[in-house]
């Protein structure tokens, strides 16, 4: 029956223990005596490390990996022999049985964690770390996140502006003001988005009563922008702004309530 331990015999055989009562891997030394297959009482600890010690000394280079592994398998060995060697516990020596249990369980976990490590360091050398990724279109920017594109939408607000109809000054011109909300105009656009798909900022004041019109329109763009229900973008520097619906197949009213309640 083949050792569970990662340290299969077959993975580094250029180093082998002599004892008069084992000779080959010391990971499959462990592994007869944890089943019970070799007396550990007839295994010489010390000869183990001393020629471990002078097969270290005969390499040109170390490797880490090798060392840490048979310091784990000589401390398991160690502690299966000085639990056969001592005397059972007291019950007042409760702490250092917990001491051994926490050396086992941390043993353990570092087998397993090394484990993980060449299973890992395996799927690097065959390339089956890599995963390849589906090509994606590059998104469409947009205007909003950058400062200087708002610098853009700002300017195209004012220039909108320039050429919106002055309001009345005199007030005897006006019978009563017309008053726009930003709830009534974001309804507007977004209707007109499910009707066209895209419209330009010039398109949507078209007929603007006034300057505060144009203001609550322009605020209503941004505001759809923001909740990703549309997109603002400019073809050149100085250019009209072009609105386009960002959720195909949206219905016109669905986002209307949930927009009011923060304006």
């Amino acid at each position: 029956m083949e050792p569970d331990h990662v340290l299969a015999p077959e993975t580094r055989p250029s180093y082998r223990v002599r004892l008069p009562v084992f000779e080959g891997p010391v990971s499959l030394l462990l592994h007869l005596i944890e089943e019970r297959e070799l007396a550990i009482t007839a295994v010489s600890l010390a000869a183990v490390a001393d020629q471990y010690l002078e097969y270290v000394r005969t390499l040109e280079e170390h490797d880490g990996t090798e060392l840490a592994a048979f310091i784990e398998i000589a401390a398991r060995l160690l502690l299966i022999k000085s639990r056969l060697l001592l005397p059972s516990a007291a019950p007042e020596d409760e702490e250092e049985e917990d001491a051994a249990a926490a050396l086992v369980r941390r043993l353990e976990e570092y087998r397993r964690f090394r484990q993980a490590a060449d299973w890992l360091a395996e799927r690097h050398g065959l390339g089956l770390e890599l995963h390849g990724r589906e090509p994606t279109l590059p998104a469409e920017p947009t205007l909003i996140p950058r400062p200087s594109s708002l610098e853009r939408l700002l300017g195209a607000l004012e220039r909108a502006l320039s050429i919106a109809e002055p309001e009345a000054e005199d007030a005897g011109d006006v019978v009563s003001p017309v008053v726009v909300s930003l709830p009534h105009k974001l309804r507007l656009v977004l209707k007109r988005l499910w009707r066209q798909g895209v419209v330009t900022f010039r398109e949507l004041i078209v007929g603007a009563s006034g300057r505060s019109e144009v203001v609550v329109t322009f605020l209503a763009v941004l505001e759809l922008v923001r909740r990703r229900r549309a997109e603002a973008s400019q073809a050149t520097l100085f250019g009209d702004i072009t609105v386009t619906r960002a959720v195909p197949g949206e219905p016109p009213t669905a986002p209307v309530e949930t927009l009011e309640q923060v304006c």
